[in-house]
């Protein structure tokens, strides 16, 4: 439970936007070749999530939805990197979209890196433990 809890008070200080949302559509992204994503030694096989937002945690968002890329490869260089499906429902802690050459005209945050996403398995255990913490801290003023 701990650890639930470093990673969503690390990653979210350092992200921009942060919502509660499910991923409704995953799709591969064919990227051509000749982009920076072709020269590289590992492949990234690169895909984009659409995730429908439930609540904004932080940051500001007009749509209801927000396009999310994630490295969806096996490759060791992304092994930790967040593989995205269907029905994906936590937190998503989101940086703009800073890779790729322009031409590829990529718009929406990611990639996502390890901790970007937290599982609703993980923000479940987090309530618990501000439920602890909440009711330790009125135990322990009570009892003064």
């Amino acid at each position: 439970m701990a650890e639930a809890a470093h990673i969503f008070i690390m990653n979210y200080s350092n992200s921009g936007l942060v919502v509660f949302g499910t991923a409704v559509n995953v799709r591969p992204l064919s990227i051509t070749t000749g982009s920076n994503f072709d020269a590289r030694e590992h492949n990234a096989d690169l895909a984009q999530a659409l995730v429908k937002v439930k609540e904004i945690l932080r940051g500001n968002l007009s749509a209801k939805q927000v396009s999310v890329f994630f490295y969806n490869s096996s490759d060791i260089a992304f092994e930790q990197s967040p593989k995205l499906k269907v029905g994906d429902t936590g937190v998503y802690f989101l940086k703009k979209f800073r890779q790729g050459p322009a031409t590829l005209n990529l718009r929406g945050y990611g990639p996502l890196e390890k901790g970007d996403f937290l599982p609703i398995e993980s923000v479940e255990q987090l309530q618990r433990i501000k439920k602890m913490i909440v009711t330790s801290y009125s135990y322990d003023n009570a009892t003064e």
